[in-house]
């Protein structure tokens, strides 16, 4: 009988986890207890929380988060000031409609 082939998923997902503890530097079982704390929630948005967040200038974990938050985060280069500017530029495109109307 042939047996069942590891399942890949599984497989993949303990790589990553040590790959991001030791990017964090902690034991793979002190970032498994950290990443179970965080939920399966992403902590911006409420998505089903698929990424790990870390900053990257202290190596800290911040979190856990959807792709898209992650990668919003990413891309505003991790600046408060981005994104509050970010936000500040879609009011005010919004608050022009609701003017018109």
């Amino acid at each position: 009988m042939k047996q069942p082939k590891p399942n890949r998923r599984a497989r993949d997902r303990r790589w990553h986890l040590l790959r991001s503890a030791k990017r964090v530097g902690l034991t793979r079982e002190v970032f498994a207890l950290v990443v179970k704390a965080g939920g399966k929630q992403c902590a911006i948005c409420g998505r089903r929380a698929e990424v790990n967040d870390h900053c990257h200038k202290r190596k800290w974990h911040r979190g856990r988060l959807c792709h898209r938050c992650n990668t919003a985060l990413g891309l505003m280069k991790d600046s408060p000031k981005r994104l509050r500017d970010a936000a500040m530029y879609l009011e005010e495109f919004e608050m022009q409609f609701e003017l018109e109307e």
